[in-house]
């Protein structure tokens, strides 16, 4: 007890050295005593742990930017992705053709890069399909040939093939732009329209357009006097998109 109080008035007489600071955790320690102290030292150091835990812990900066590009891009892409005839996609790569159960049985156009297609997903009978590629490998077009038939002098299985599928196409993508040509004193369907159609002095088509998509729709025939009907599908979209590359590597 005597060591305490001569403590205290070394204190006192030296409180001009010592700091208000001091003289208060002194008496503190008096008064708590070494529990209470090593109680307050353990809250302490947990704060400071976790204030340590804190700084260390930031949470994470997330560049927007490639979520605004990636949906910008989805976007422009999007009309691509659309279905098209027969069950595809626009847009689509041969190999993604392939993965949908798609046979592409043999190269029908090696310089365009068009194939046979057969096991189409939305398949319609007696129509020989042939899918187009860009260089990209991006599907671009679609040809749809009839399974040709032998006609008339007047080609008239041709013509009702033709009028079967302009109603069709019509309710589909809305009214078309129809394109006549006729030899001089053959009307269309009359004796002499075959053999004209067949040397191209003759010609009947229709071109279709909806939602970037364009159909044309024509008689054909061949030289072993069959006819039947092409439609030719191109997306509108990558047929510009394609042109303005070629334009801009000039």
């Amino acid at each position: 007890m005597k060591k305490y109080i001569f403590v205290l008035s070394m204190i006192l007489y030296c409180g001009t050295a010592l700091s208000q600071e001091a003289v208060d955790d002194f008496y503190m320690d008096l008064l708590e005593g070494n529990n209470v102290k090593q109680e307050k030292e353990s809250k302490k150091a947990a704060l400071s742990a976790g204030e340590m835990l804190n700084q260390q812990i930031k949470t994470p900066k997330i560049d927007m930017s490639d979520f605004q590009k990636e949906k910008e891009d989805e976007e422009k892409d999007a009309p691509l992705r659309k279905i098209a005839p027969f069950g595809v996609y626009w847009g689509a790569s041969r190999e993604d053709i392939k993965n949908m159960g798609v046979n592409l049985t043999g190269v029908v156009d090696a310089k365009n890069f068009g194939y046979s297609a057969e096991d189409l997903p939305r398949a319609v009978k007696d129509f020989n399909v042939r899918l187009y590629f860009s260089e990209n490998d991006s599907l671009w077009k679609i040809v749809a040939d009839s399974v040709l038939k032998e006609d008339n002098s007047g080609a008239t299985n041709a013509l009702a093939l033709y009028k079967k599928y302009y109603d069709f196409l019509q309710k589909k993508y809305g009214p078309c732009e129809e394109e006549y040509k006729e030899k001089e004193g053959i009307k269309i369907g009359q004796n002499g329209f075959f053999k004209a159609l067949q040397n191209e002095d003759a010609k009947l088509s229709c071109s279709f357009s909806a939602d970037d998509v364009s159909a044309v729709l024509k008689v054909i025939t061949d030289d072993e006097n069959r006819s039947g009907i092409s439609i030719e599908y191109e997306n509108e979209i990558m047929v510009k998109d394609y042109e303005q590359d070629i334009i801009d590597s000039l």
